[in-house]
């Protein structure tokens, strides 16, 4: 019989093991339902040594290591010697035997084998053909592959080490760090953790050095692992330490072999190895797997060596070296890196940044890869002067914090970049300008400070904001001549560097790529779609062009892409799409006009109304170098509703309200499912393509039931409107094409508020209140369906302040006295703190009926009043943007308001008094102003000429008498500049859609810039510095598209000062247009930098 049935019953018993028998790998796995003990195991395998004959004497056992092994597994009645009464000692078990011992170890069914077999090897009528078949059913072992079960196959030394652990049912995970065999690479990669572990534990050894892995195992070292076995399983019964770590000064992290149910401080002795001193351990903290714990120990010396002892095994841990302060030293314009001596707990360290008392906010902390620097990026640039870096959290340090002297950032050097500077009015050319840490700046190339100078007097400066560029198409200035820019600073610091000239750049290559419809959920190209068409424009130096002005000659210099001012031509194979140019911006979005500093060019394709089959048009680019380049695009008849299916509302429907949505799903022509958006525009184009009709006996809806059209949430839904009546109701919607759906849903009574709850105002609500503070708070209501209720019912809201605790009448509101007896009329109320009462006070809002006969809900809160003096309360200084210089004063829109704030030591936001501010101080009143009265900041200074800093001092009144903060703020010398652009309703909402009424006097004037109540729209224009100063309607310029408005005989739609309007005709002095509804225009407005918003006027129904 041979050794590696063993590897296969321990296998079974714990779980499925991989080994490498002649060169295969054979998976045996552990049946887990069989609940067999070590112990079990361990006798079953050295049972398999021998076959069982009645006990007696061994003839053979062999008088070296293994022969106590032998003897004391014979005594135990656990191997027997065969017929002869021999042992065998250097004899092998076979395959086909070991099944047999694992079937019957096990009791496996060996009355019904099946009636043919499945390994050729083992036959039917095979001596252990039941056994193989039945231990191969049982997932205990399988073939080798080729249809063999394979006999007459040894254990090798590492596949015994490997079955033996994994019987003991250790973690070994790491284990095979430890190997130290001068033969350990020849250790397969699945055993070596087995091996080390095995060896440490003295299952086995090697010899000379070596343990030969692949060396076959004799029956007599099987029995010595046998007997090492049984001792291991009782050992192990308990966890055993597998590992310690010293993670901190103070912290052990024990790692177990198996999981540990408990673990008490007693548990765990630690001493120093060279004194024997006892270190006290508390705090044991188990890991979740509870295969590791944490242990808090007494102060550890750095590089010494400690015992710790569990379970009476002993490990050994040497600390290492002691991380420590190292330090710290400026290394950015608004970076300090705190340095240590060794890594140390990213995770524990918390740090600080101070300027003399004033604390500098940290944005950021940012740690190198080994955890030994920490750089602390502040949220505002260093101003010269001495900072302090303290560090928490990190224990045995001899020190925490360093001061930093900081310089005042200086600019050090320039760098100038590029090789060939091709003829132009302005070339461009690598710029920087690096501080002392090498940073870049980001200084202006045109900025007074610097002075340029070319080697030849032909070139000139053409430097922008933006970019270093120099104007040389001064026709004497020969391509491939040399040309040397010098750029010099007011502080001495320079750079130069000698481009070579090159030829005028042209567009040498132009290929088409991929394209994308413009509306995301369209899939095909039909109809009026529109689509962008990716590129990648070349010039002859190999350099990407993408800019608009690489690409157009704006010959009339009106800021505009026009027809015929493209330098590579797009030419279409069919009438029905045209090609065009367009501009998008930084943020990806299309724009008007040419938006040079930051645009990139684009391609538009539309395609024509008058498509009315499918077509293959093809795209032809060509270059001004004669190259082109050409795709295919595949254009669609306009999609039909073909199918509708119309699914029951979402929410529920009550009489009297406004609109009901329920959700359309239909396809159209080509089988697709359509969205919401292609629904919508296949119902405006033909108002057929879905039809509704209503049955009801107790519901009426007004008439005309539509697709709603309008973007947003229930866009491509079947609108009702205005719901009357209780009951039943079934719609029936038919497509286009005939095909019916139908839903039922039932109406209920009317809505009613039912339910209050107390909210934080929209500027935040405080819990507690200084005296002498307020705070706001509001309030959401519920009708009975669970639905947000903004209506009016028969219900009221009462209010009520309460006293909890402390002095009567700390706390008053706003709300009035009475009932409010129109729920819509709920909003927000203002709560004031008494200047010399405390105490907790409850605010109780009620739902009740409207003759008081029941309260249908209610809400609380409570708020503290308090004096502020035995609290520890932490204060913070708003944020302070950067500012425009040219505010004229306090009452300017570009005057900033200075903010203070207090929260308690839980965090709880702490209403402030109004006079809680006692003071605003700038450091530098040529650039920030403040004003006393208001407490704002704001400069006045139009004519700065750079950048100014200033710091800002603001005093507060505590409780506890005054404290200071400072903040620093910028003055930006920067020009206005467009950021957003937008349409608002009359509540200052952003829109997209207008609609206007459809009668003969329509569109006289909708003036865009008197304000929204005249005309329900007007266009707000927002600078960086969140003014609309730029909201004026001679900034703007205007273009109008997709007009569907059929015009009279010299009607004129047009903009004339911010009023759109359509102009009287020729002949007849009225306007005489015709307004069909669903048709519009729209209109974009652009500001110079090519910021836009487009805004689509629909016409509705006559009035």
């Amino acid at each position: 019989m041979k050794a590696v049935e063993i590897s296969e019953l321990l296998q079974r018993f714990r779980r499925r093991v991989h080994t490498d028998l002649a060169n295969q790998k054979e998976e045996v796995s552990v049946n887990k339902s069989k609940k067999l003990t070590a112990a079990v195991a361990a006798t079953a395998v050295a049972s398999a040594i021998v076959a069982p004959v009645a006990s007696a004497a061994l003839n053979d056992i062999p008088n070296n290591y293994a022969t106590a092994a032998i003897n004391e597994l014979v005594s135990k009645g656990i191997i027997n010697g065969d017929e002869k009464g021999n042992f065998n000692p250097t004899a092998n078990i076979k395959r086909q035997d070991f099944a047999i011992i694992m079937a019957k170890a096990l009791n496996l069914d060996l009355t019904n084998p099946p009636a043919t077999a499945t390994f050729s090897d083992v036959p039917v009528g095979h001596y252990a053909f039941a056994a193989v078949e039945a231990a191969v059913k049982a997932k205990l072992i399988s073939g080798l592959g080729g249809g063999k079960f394979g006999t007459n196959t040894n254990l090798t030394r590492e596949q015994m080490a490997t079955v033996f652990v994994n019987a003991l049912g250790v973690d070994v995970t790491g284990y095979a760090s430890k190997l130290n065999f001068s033969d350990k690479d020849s250790i397969s990669s699945y055993a070596k953790n087995a091996v080390a572990f095995a060896v440490e534990a003295e299952l086995l050894r090697g010899e000379n050095g070596k343990f030969s892995p692949a060396a076959n195992a004799e029956r007599q070292q099987v029995a010595v692992v046998a007997s090492n076995f049984l001792k291991a399983v009782e050992a192990y019964k308990v966890a055993q330490l597998k590992n310690v770590e010293a993670t901190s000064a103070t912290s052990l992290k024990l790692s177990f072999h198996k999981a540990v149910d408990a673990l008490a401080a007693t548990d765990v002795v630690v001493k120093e190895k060279a004194t024997g001193k006892v270190v006290a351990v508390s705090n044991p903290v188990l890991a979740e797997d509870k295969m590791s714990a944490t242990v808090t120990v007494g102060a550890l010396t750095a590089n010494t060596t400690y015992t710790v002892n569990y379970k009476a095994r002993t490990f050994e841990v040497t600390t290492g070296e002691r991380a420590d302060f190292a330090g710290a030293q400026a290394v950015g314009a608004k970076k300090i890196a705190v340095k240590f001596t060794s890594s140390v707990d990213s995770a524990a360290a918390k740090f600080s940044l101070k300027k003399g008392a004033v604390s500098v906010v940290i944005e950021e902390v940012q740690w190198n890869a080994d955890k030994t620097v920490a750089t602390l990026v502040a949220a505002d640039d260093f101003s010269a002067g001495t900072y302090t870096a303290a560090v928490t959290g990190l224990e045995g340090l001899s020190s925490t914090s360093a001061n930093v002297v900081v310089a005042a950032e200086a600019l050090t050097s320039i760098e100038l970049d590029g090789n060939i500077l091709p003829k132009s009015t302005a070339t461009k050319f690598g710029f920087k300008a690096l501080n002392q840490y090498g940073e870049d700046m980001e200084l202006a190339p045109n900025a007074a400070q610097f002075t340029w100078v070319y080697s030849t007097a032909l070139a000139t400066n053409a430097n922008s904001a933006d970019n270093a560029a120099v104007n040389i198409s001064n026709a004497n200035i020969a391509v491939d001549s040399d040309l040397t820019v010098t750029v010099v600073a007011n502080n001495g610091v320079k750079a130069s560097k000698t481009f070579k000239i090159g030829k005028e750049v042209i567009v040498d290559t132009f290929t088409l790529g991929e394209v994308t419809n413009v509306d995301e959920d369209a899939e095909r190209l039909t109809k009026d779609s529109e689509a962008y068409v990716a590129f990648e424009a070349k010039d002859q130096y190999g350099n990407v062009l993408s800019s608009p002005l690489d690409l157009i000659v704006d010959t009339d210099a009106d800021n505009s892409w026009d027809a015929g001012e493209e330098k590579v031509q797009i030419v279409s194979s069919s009438a029905n799409v045209s090609a065009s140019y367009v501009v998008f911006d930084e943020d990806g979005e299309e724009v008007a006009g040419l938006n040079t500093a930051k645009g990139k060019a684009g391609i538009k394709l539309t395609v024509s109304n008058a498509l009315n089959a499918d077509e293959t048009v093809v795209l032809t680019a060509i270059a001004p170098s004669g190259k082109t380049s050409n795709i295919t695009v595949k254009l669609y008849k306009p999609a039909l509703v073909d199918e509708v299916t119309v699914g029951a509302p979402t929410d529920v429907i009550a009489d009297g309200d406004a609109a009901v949505y329920l959700p359309l799903t239909a396809k159209d022509q080509f089988g697709a499912v359509m969205t919401a958006k292609q629904l919508a525009e296949a119902d405006l184009a033909d108002d057929a393509s879905v039809k509704a009709f209503v049955s009801s006996t107790g519901v009426s809806f007004d008439a005309g039931y539509d697709v709603e059209t309008a973007t947003g949430e229930n866009q491509g839904k079947l609108k009702l409107t205005n719901v009357t009546g209780t009951g039943t109701v079934t719609i029936t919607v038919v497509s286009a094409s005939g095909k019916t759906s139908t839903t039922t849903f039932d109406v209920q009574a009317a809505r009613f508020a039912q339910k209050v709850e107390i909210v934080d105002a929209a500027t935040g609500t405080a819990g507690k209140l200084l005296q002498g503070a307020s705070t706001k708070v509001d309030f959401k209501l519920y009708d009975q369906y669970g639905k947000e209720f903004t209506a009016d019912g028969a219900n009221k809201i009462t209010f009520a302040i309460t006293k909890v605790s402390g002095d009567d009448a700390g706390l008053t509101s706003t709300a009035t006295a009475a009932p409010v007896l129109a729920e819509s009329a709920l909003s927000e109320i203002t709560l004031a703190a008494d200047a010399a009462k405390k105490g907790e006070y409850k605010l109780t809002v009620r739902v009740v009926k409207e003759d008081d006969s029941q309260t249908l809900s209610s809400a609380t809160k409570n708020f503290t009043v308090i004096d502020g003096k035995t609290e520890t309360l932490t204060y913070a200084v708003g944020e302070l943007p950067t500012l425009y210089k040219g505010a004229a004063d306090a009452a300017n829109a570009y005057a900033k308001a200075v903010t203070v704030s207090a929260t308690d030591a839980n965090g709880v936001k702490v209403a402030l008094p109004s006079n809680a501010i006692e003071s605003v101080i700038s450091s530098n009143t040529a650039a920030v102003l403040v004003d006393a009265a208001t407490k704002k900041i704001y400069s006045a200074n139009a004519i700065l000429t750079a950048d100014a800093k200033s710091t800002v001092t603001v005093v507060i009144n505590t409780p506890t008498g005054t404290q200071v903060v400072n903040r620093e703020v910028t003055v930006s010398v920067a020009d206005l500049a467009v950021t957003d652009i937008k349409f608002v309703d009359a509540d200052g909402e952003k829109i997209e859609k207008f609609a206007f009424a459809n009668d003969t006097e329509l569109l006289t004037g909708v003036n865009l810039f008197e304000g929204t109540d005249t005309d329900g729209v007007e266009v707000v224009v927002t600078d960086q510095f969140g003014g609309t100063s730029l909201s004026a309607a001679g900034n703007l310029s205007y273009y109008f598209s997709a007009n569907d408005l059929t015009l009279a005989d010299g009607e004129i739609l047009d903009e004339n000062a911010g009023v759109i309007a359509i102009t009287e005709g020729t002949t007849t002095g009225t306007v005489e247009s015709t307004w069909t509804a669903g048709k519009g225009f729209k209109l974009t407005v652009v500001n110079a930098n090519g910021k836009s918003a487009v805004l689509n006027f629909t016409v509705t129904a006559a009035n």
